[in-house]
């Protein structure tokens, strides 16, 4: 399976602080903004061009140096996160949604 990240959701370096936040219509269905970590950020930009979960783990574990059995558990918390904030893309989901 393949993630990927809704329209209408950005995240910005605001005062050393990782932030995701709404753009657009987005706004409509996501009142807020969600503080995400470093590692998060980095998952994020993965998920920009779309990964499966294996190399989002592989991304992680190259990147930070961590074992193998972090990445995954920090990789599924992540996603399971983005995924109950409704901010990842359905694989059910029309392509179009990506542009």
């Amino acid at each position: 399976m393949v993630y990927r990240i809704k329209n209408g959701y950005m995240v910005r370096n605001i005062a050393d602080e990782w932030i995701i936040l709404p753009t657009d219509n987005a706004s409509h269905d996501f009142n807020g903004m969600m503080l995400i970590n470093e590692s998060g950020a980095f998952i994020w930009k993965e998920l920009e061009d779309g990964n499966d979960k294996e190399a989002l783990i592989n991304a992680l574990f190259m990147e930070y140096n961590v074992d193998r059995e972090t990445a995954e558990k920090d990789i599924e918390e992540f996603l399971n996160t983005l995924s109950n904030c409704g901010l990842l893309l359905d694989n059910n989901e029309d392509i179009n949604e990506l542009n």
